[in-house]
């Protein structure tokens, strides 16, 4: 039973380690046969402060993960610091770029229980914090898939028809964040401090990570990529960064995603902003989610004072 479930783990690992292998090389090779200058006309000044600012939001973002892990446990084993443990979740989360897209979490489970966490509580919070955002990508990936605007069936009906796709696209990205927003709110309006406040307020900040990402991605496709036609309205890209976070995580052996994540994106975003711009907003996203997590990584080692304070807790 043992050798079994080791055989299967070590093929897992390794066909994980093909498909990453794989998709890197697929990148290199559309890369090495775009014609010059078709990638490079991209990134340009203002396409650089675009990403700039993007990056610094993406490093926020990476704070509110940790704030929502945190919240989750504290609730599953409160006798831990919160400042000490917004620190680790920060300081680790560079390591997910290692092979074996894990390392991330082993090392929270070993400086969070140096910090006076329990080993429980700590599976508990990744399982949930992981879990958690991987089935909301999924519903959105779900939802989103098949409902851009050039593909909607909403077509066939005219000016009509374009007009309730676009309203039905503007108000499931509005639904999105404002949903996040009441359930916060709702969560903190809440009496007592149980586990189902803080996963209220651990889902709401997963919805809010997966929909600003997808903003970012977003950004670029409307200010970099296709400045003068605008390009696809935002459920592309919601949907788009959701198939892609999702094939990413669950690739085993992906070193953050790497290669696979990029592969979605071209496959998924190819039609909207052609080969090549569906190519430039994978590598700049790429750009964005390592740098912002290094920014991250610098947030770790802040004052002890971090995370401390009461309007940090629910």
């Amino acid at each position: 039973m043992n050798l079994d479930k080791k055989c299967l783990n070590a093929f897992g690992r390794v066909l994980g380690w093909v498909l990453v292998a794989a998709s890197v090389a697929f990148i290199a090779v559309k890369i090495s046969r775009t014609p010059p200058g078709s990638l490079e006309k991209y990134f340009t000044a203002r396409a650089a402060l675009i990403i700039l600012l993007c990056t610094i939001l993406y490093s926020l973002l990476n704070v509110v993960l940790a704030w929502a892990w945190v919240l989750l446990l504290l609730k599953l084993s409160p006798e831990a610091d919160m400042g000490d443990l917004m620190r680790i979740h920060l300081r680790t989360g560079i390591v997910k770029y290692l092979p074996g897209n894990v390392f991330h979490l082993a090392g929270r489970h070993v400086l969070a229980g140096r910090a006076g966490a329990s080993q429980g509580g700590i599976l508990g919070a990744n399982v949930l914090e992981m879990g958690g955002i991987a089935a909301l990508a999924v519903v959105i990936a779900a939802v989103t898939t098949g409902m851009e605007f050039s593909e909607n069936p909403l077509v066939a009906f005219g000016d009509m028809g374009q007009g309730v796709s676009k309203a039905a696209a503007l108000l499931l990205a509005a639904a999105c964040i404002a949903g996040a927003a009441i359930a916060i709110w709702a969560a903190r309006m809440m009496s007592g401090k149980g586990r189902l406040k803080a996963i209220s307020v651990a889902v709401s900040a997963y919805c809010l990570f997966l929909a600003a990402s997808a903003s970012l991605l977003f950004a670029m496709g409307r200010f970099i990529i296709l400045p003068e036609e605008g390009g696809p309205v935002y459920i592309t890209y919601l949907g788009a960064f959701s198939i892609s976070w999702v094939a990413g995580f669950i690739v085993p052996g992906a070193p953050g995603g790497l290669g696979i994540r990029e592969s979605v994106l071209l496959a998924v975003m190819a039609r909207s902003l052609g080969s090549e711009g569906a190519l430039a907003a994978a590598l700049m996203l790429r750009t964005v989610t390592v740098l912002g997590d290094l920014l991250s990584f610098g947030y770790g080692f802040l004052g002890k004072g971090m995370g401390n304070h009461a309007s940090f807790r629910t």
